[in-house]
Formats: C-alpha cells, structure tokens, sequence
C-alpha cells in the first residue's frame, strides 16, 4: 500500500495509513515543507512469513535512505524508535522502519539460541536486500537498538557498503563479545547511547571501543535499558529530548 502524504502548514505533519496496523504517525518538522511516499516493502522473513515495516519515501528527488531496527521488547512505534525516525525524515533521509516484533513471536522465543541467531541476521540481511532494490539507493544510516544493534553488527561484518555508514547503536548488548569486535571494526562514524543503569553498561567495554577513535559515546546518567530515570515521567521525557538533540547533530554532522 502507498500513500502520498503532504506537509502543508509548515509547522506538523500527519501520516495516516492502514499499512502499519492502523498507526498514526505524527512527525513535527517545523520550518519544512516536504511531502513523503509511505510504501511496505515486501520482505520475507526467516520464519516464511513477512518482516513488517513502513518506507517513508522523500518525494523531493533522490535522497539518502536510512534503516531503524528496533529492540525486543521495544517495538518501531515505542518513543525512541519513533522519535530517531523523526530526527533522520528531518534531515531529509527517506526512513526505512523495521517492526520485527520477535517478542510476540512464541517460535522465536522457544527456539535454541543458535537458532534464534540465524533468525535476526538472516531478517537483517532481507532487509539491506530490500534497500538494495531501491531505486536510486543511497544507505546513510543505521539505528539499532538492543538487539537491533546485534542485527547491525552482523551487517557490519558482513557488508562492505556498511563500512560507509554513520550508526547510532542504542542501548547496545555490551556484553556481547561479539557485537563489542563490530563495533570497533567500523569504519564510520558511531554513536553510542546507553544508560548507566542498564545492566549492559560497561565503563571498561566503552572505553575500549571508544580508544578506537571513530566513536561518540552518550550517556544518561542513572538511565535503564529503555533511558527512563528513576526520578519520574518528566525527566525521563527529558533525557529523550536530550538524546534525540545529540542523535540530530550526530545525523547533520
């Protein structure tokens, strides 16, 4: 399904469609005036079935495409997800959204751990195949969070064009010795965002990868796997506001 969707007041956009399980996506993007083709792709996924997701095209002309993996348990529609997709539309990038949404899979959370591998990689690697068959294709960047940096990770090993690519890796499995290698193997510019309270978080890990010098470590202080504070709803709004500027120059830069 494709639905052209014009920016018309100058100051917000509505997206709606049926496309994306009846979401409604509002993207505020203040002093621009753009109009966007929202497309599915068609993706298989390892399991037979097909991967969900939503292409916000620039309609513009020819622009760069950028790709948001989402977590586990936190889905392409939660705020940090969200919000990265409005930052890089902002910037002019056409966004692919990926909604694997494996947490409500049961097969995949019954399965071996091997299996459970082969599974996201193999998803990761159908959808740089589907950005590959894009016309007029141009890969910019790369937002993983959780395990969504895992499926980055193995695109970085595997695909040279990746090498090209900035990458934001939120909240990344820092335990994973594996994922550390790749992302000190990149050879693009990185940013790192993770809270000191996510059981993930590694003093001694980030400073490994950030002696390698192609990476920009941020961190929210007392901030869980999700970047929510301890101190409540409002400074946990707060700190994604902060995130999101910190993304947004990273993406300009």
């Amino acid at each position: 399904m494709t639905e052209i969707v014009g920016f018309t007041d100058k100051r917000s956009l509505s997206i709606k469609t049926e496309s994306i399980r009846g979401a409604t996506w509002t993207i505020d993007l203040v002093g621009e005036n753009m109009t966007f083709e929202l497309e599915t792709l068609d993706i298989p996924s390892y399991d037979g079935k097909k991967i969900w997701n939503s292409l916000l095209r620039q309609k513009k002309g020819p622009s760069p495409i950028s790709i948001v993996f989402p977590g586990l348990h936190y889905n392409a529609d939660m705020p940090l997800m969200y919000y990265s997709t409005g930052v890089l539309l902002e910037a002019g990038h056409s966004v692919l959204s990926v909604d694997t949404r494996y947490s409500h899979k049961e097969n995949f959370m019954t399965i071996s751990s091997e299996e459970r591998t082969k599974w996201m990689f193999g998803d990761a690697q159908a959808v740089f195949d589907a950005v590959q068959q894009l016309e007029d294709h141009v890969l910019s960047v790369l937002i993983g969070k959780s395990l969504g940096a895992l499926q980055i990770g193995y695109l970085v090993q595997k695909i040279e064009e990746i090498q090209k690519c900035k990458i934001v890796w939120l909240t990344p499995i820092l335990k994973q010795d594996s994922l550390v290698d790749q992302m000190m193997a990149h050879q693009g510019k990185s940013l790192i965002v993770i809270g000191t309270d996510d059981p993930l978080y590694s003093d001694e890990t980030l400073a490994k990868i950030i002696e390698v010098g192609r990476s920009t470590l941020y961190t929210v202080i007392r901030g869980n796997h999700s970047l929510d504070v301890p101190s409540g709803l409002i400074a946990s709004m707060q700190q994604q506001i902060d995130v999101m500027k910190e993304m947004r120059s990273f993406v300009r830069s």
